[in-house]
């Protein structure tokens, strides 16, 4: 090859290894999107959802408890869930880190319900708050690489795209909102079976988006699914909505005698104490 040439290549590979790297080396800092994702919720002070859950009740089988609820987001940081078939209810309310749960007609023990969790992200009102309960389930945010899911291109953060055994949360990168949360620990924070949320079909009502699907699953099995049926941005509550003290009050605390104790320590056990918890609902 003449030197001319020689040269001519030489410069055009060293151009195309260069761009080809930094092409490939820039991600957006994991903060960064945790804050592009904040930034992208809407103003909204208050939302009221109708929604329709289905809990499986033995993996690979059609056989599921059907829950029809209520929830109410009041921002930042509280949180009640009604569920209701006939004379049962069901009601979870959350105010900061304290929690209450009152099941036919009685408080019963705060036990950690994983399916629970879904609303804990969307909860979140700052990247301060986003990043604190990261952390506690072992996310690491300085961790953050590009990869895929579902056929879109995410943010990984906490892992090394493909690694799927770090926990984990990936956010779509056109839109900034979160479509995967992978846990490595169960309810308790012990080492446990892997468990994932699903966030999908993203809605705008008014200024709030929203994920219209939520799906949880076990081991790569499907658990519950829930689907929103209605959506209301900043309704108004009564006063004592999210008053734990008057719930408290309404309700007389569970005989320690009647407390079941969980068998274990896994996210199966939970499920599957979850799972017999509402199917009493449907007796």
């Amino acid at each position: 090859m003449p030197p001319k040439r020689r040269a001519w290549a030489l410069l055009l590979g060293l151009v195309a290894a260069v761009w080809g790297g930094e092409a490939k080396a820039y991600v957006l800092p994991g903060r960064v999107v945790l804050d592009r994702y904040i930034r992208s919720l809407g103003g909204e002070t208050c939302l009221r959802i109708r929604q329709k859950g289905r809990i499986r009740i033995k993996a690979q089988s059609p056989e599921a408890v059907v829950v029809d609820e209520t929830v109410y987001y009041r921002f930042p940081g509280m949180f009640r869930s009604d569920a209701v078939s006939g004379p049962v209810k069901r009601i979870h309310l959350q105010v900061g880190d304290a929690a209450l749960t009152v099941l036919d007609q009685r408080i019963v023990p705060a036990a950690k319900n994983p399916f629970d969790r879904y609303k804990d992200l969307l909860l979140c009102r700052s990247r301060r708050d986003l990043e604190t309960l990261l952390a506690r389930h072992g996310i690491n945010p300085d961790i953050c690489t590009l990869g895929r899911f579902e056929g879109a291109v995410v943010y990984v953060i906490g892992a090394r795209y493909p690694d799927e055994s770090k926990p984990q949360l990936a956010i779509d990168k056109e839109h900034f909102w979160p479509v995967r949360w992978v846990f490595a620990e169960d309810a308790n924070g012990s080492p446990a079976e892997r468990m994932e949320i699903r966030y999908g079909n993203w809605t705008q009502t008014g200024t709030t988006w929203y994920p219209w699907r939520v799906a949880f699953y076990q081991n790569g099995e499907p658990a519950e699914t829930i689907e929103v049926k209605d959506l209301q941005v900043n309704p108004s509550f009564p006063p004592a909505l999210f008053d734990m003290a008057t719930l408290k009050s309404m309700y007389a605390r569970k005989k320690d005698g009647d407390a079941a104790s969980p068998k274990g320590d896994g996210v199966s056990e939970e499920i599957e104490k979850t799972i017999e918890e509402f199917k009493k609902m449907y007796e």
